[in-house]
Parts: C-alpha cells; structure tokens; sequence
C-alpha cells in the first residue's frame, strides 16, 4: 500500500514538474487577428453584439478581431463558413439559438414530407403540415379568422 502512494506521488510530482514546460509550449494567444463569424446581415443586433465584443477584445488582447458577416441561408452560411475554418482557434461564431431551431425545422419538415411518414399519418387519420414557424402562425391566424365566423354566423356566445 505504502509502494502505490509513493508510486502515485511520484507521478503527480512529475505532473507539477512538467506543467511549466506545458504551459510555455503553448505560446502567447493569439498571434493573430481572430474572426468572429456573424450569420446575420450588418447593422443587426447579432453583429453589433459582435463588433463590441470584438472592440473590448482587441483592447484586452491587443490583437485585432475582425467581424465577417455571413447572412443567408437561415444562418446556414455562417455555420458552413466556420465548419470549413482551420480547427486553430482563430474562428468564431456569434449567433442565437435560431440557427439550432432552423436547422432541426428543417430537418423535421425533410422527414415529415418523406411518402412513409406520410402513407403511416393517414393510416392514422392524420394529416402531416411540413411547414416553418411562419408558416404554421399563418395557418393558425387563418383557421382561428375561419372559426371566428363559425362562431359569429351561429350567433354563439362566448363568456370569459
């Protein structure tokens, strides 16, 4: 017991003895600009945020941050844009979680439209509306427009 305590300080020992060199190794950060990746068009509240950011950042770092705005795509473009940057720490993405909620709707409404989601649906009696966000307030506002005349043609009274 006492040879695998010494055996184990041996090896954190040698851990702190090295950890100086480790961190030396590493060098200062950064060394070069650093990109923050916006997926929205200029001037929106996304890449403002960005810009200062990136002010107090090059102030802090003394290095310069450069805001690239990538709009379109629903966000898709600035994702692609970092996904295709070196994996070197120099790229970043500033973006709100509409990026998750468009990717996964859209996912969702490739999967819904596919003909065996739809055949096993209407074998269940029901019907598949492969839509956006937007699209589906629409349809809500159209049908609650649609009841409301239902509602008012039969002379219904509703207490709240």
């Amino acid at each position: 017991m006492v040879r695998c305590y010494t055996r184990l300080s041996l090896y954190v020992v040698s851990a702190l003895l090295c950890w100086p060199l480790l961190v030396h190794a590493q060098g200062n950060f950064p060394t070069r600009p650093i990109r923050i990746i916006s997926p929205f068009a200029p001037g929106g509240s996304t890449s403002t945020i960005a810009r200062v950011i990136g002010q107090k950042l090059t102030e802090s770092w003394g290095q310069q941050i450069i805001v690239d705005n990538r709009p379109g795509g629903n966000t898709i473009i600035g994702a692609d844009t970092l996904a295709k940057a070196s994996p070197d720490g120099y790229s970043y993405i500033l973006t709100t979680n509409t990026h998750i909620i468009n990717k996964v709707s859209t996912e969702v409404t490739r999967i819904m439209a596919l003909p065996d989601v739809l055949n096993y649906l209407a074998m269940q009696g029901m019907n598949a509306y492969t839509s956006m966000p937007e699209q589906l307030d629409a349809r809500m506002k159209g049908d609650m427009a649609r009841w409301a005349k239902v509602i008012k043609a039969a002379n219904i009274k509703i207490d709240i």
